[in-house]
């Protein structure tokens, strides 16, 4: 039977919540900015990034020998605080969740609910589980099997002012008083535990384009460890 995990919680072996099919997942669609050239025929156009997808499940339950509304009240909770979305049938990928809509509930008899919820997700479907790369020395190649370019983690330990290279592109790292930075492509920022540290790098975030990815870093750097995110289309 399928059921679905949110926050990791599987709401059939927990709530006895079922779902009666799969629902259809829509292809993201990239969005384009066209621009116009007066005297030029046709348009370019630009990539400007995929739009999030959005898609509805429909689920029952069935709470025997109680009235049910108290249970409705908690799942509510539970999708209203819902930001990872996993389906049984594939465990090994997630979604993250942005927003949830829950529908009317059907409530006619005291111990049955029937009701649809619409989650509006992040484009990509992440891989879960994966292994950070890590205690790496030198010249290393980072091969990107997935579909789409993902948004790596980095945390750099290093003792002096130091320099990484990735796919050509110079990443400078200033001394800083914590010898420590994680550099977090996913939302642009450069930060140790919670103090900011932008001012202590300089360069583009690094991006694990579909691939190889050819990495290389200075002898100031003693330790660091790259969780990838892979992410799929």
């Amino acid at each position: 039977m399928l059921s679905i995990l949110i926050n990791d919680i599987d709401l059939f072996q927990e709530y006895k919540l079922s779902t009666p099919e799969r629902p259809n997942i829509p292809t993201p669609q990239m969005r384009y900015k066209v621009i116009e050239v007066e005297g030029m025929d046709g348009s370019y156009t630009q990539e400007i990034g995929y739009s999030d997808i959005s898609f509805s499940i429909n689920f029952n339950v069935i709470k025997r020998g109680t009235n049910i509304k108290a249970l409705l009240r908690t799942l509510k909770g539970l999708f209203m605080n819902a930001n990872k979305l996993v389906f049984t049938d594939e465990l090994d990928m997630f979604y993250k969740v942005k927003r949830i809509t829950i529908g009317d509930i059907q409530n006619e008899y005291i111990t049955y609910g029937y009701f649809t919820v619409n989650f509006e997700c992040d484009p990509f479907t992440y891989e879960s589980n994966v292994q950070d790369i890590s205690n790496l020395t030198g010249n290393l190649t980072i091969t990107n099997n997935a579909t789409y370019k993902s948004l790596p983690i980095i945390t750099v330990e290093y003792t002096a002012n130091s320099t990484i290279t990735w796919n050509g592109n110079i990443i400078e790292l200033m001394t800083s008083p914590t010898n420590e930075i994680t550099i977090n492509s996913t939302i642009k920022d450069a930060y140790f535990t919670n103090i900011n540290m932008n001012n202590y790098m300089k360069g583009s975030f690094p991006i694990l384009e579909v691939g190889d990815n050819i990495i290389s870093f200075s002898s100031s750097i003693s330790g660091i460890t790259i969780s990838p995110n892979w992410r799929w289309l």
